[in-house]
C-alpha cells in the first residue's frame, strides 16, 4: 500500500473534497497524480469489492500521463477484476507502455491471470 501522499489522511482528504468545502480544488493542496495514485492504491487494497471501478482503472492504464499512476492501476487491475476480457486486453496493450516499470507490472499481471479457457485473447 502506497502512504498518502505528504502524510495526508483519508479524513483530510474528505474534508478538502466535501461538498461545500472552501477549498476551490484539492490540487492548491495536492498534486492531482500524487492523489490519484493513493485512490489507486486504495481501490487495489479493496480488491473484487471495487470492481465497479475496472472501467477508469483500465483508462488510467492506457491513458494517464504519470507513469506511477498507469504502474499503479496496472496492479490494481488484477486485485480487482483479474478474468474481465477489457482488463486483459488493457494489461497486454500496458506491454507497449513508454515506461519500463509498467511493461514489467503489466507482464507478471498477465503471467497471474486465470487459465481458464477464453480468459486471455
Amino acid at each position: 500500500m502506497v502512504p498518502p501522499p505528504y502524510g495526508i489522511t483519508a479524513g483530510l482528504l474528505s474534508l478538502l473534497l466535501a461538498p461545500g468545502s472552501r477549498m476551490v480544488a484539492a490540487d492548491l493542496v495536492l498534486q492531482r497524480a500524487a492523489v490519484r495514485k493513493y485512490a489507486v492504491a486504495t481501490l487495489s487494497k479493496l480488491g473484487t469489492s471495487a470492481k465497479g471501478a475496472a472501467g477508469s482503472l483500465r483508462e488510467m492504464v492506457k491513458s494517464d500521463q504519470d507513469f506511477e499512476v498507469r504502474l499503479e492501476a496496472v496492479g490494481a487491475l488484477m486485485a480487482v477484476d483479474p478474468k474481465d476480457p477489457a482488463s486483459i486486453r488493457a494489461l497486454v496493450q500496458a506491454t507497449g507502455d513508454s515506461n519500463i516499470r509498467v511493461i514489467r507490472v503489466a507482464v507478471k499481471s498477465l503471467a497471474g491471470v486465470p487459465t481458464e479457457p477464453g480468459v486471455l485473447p
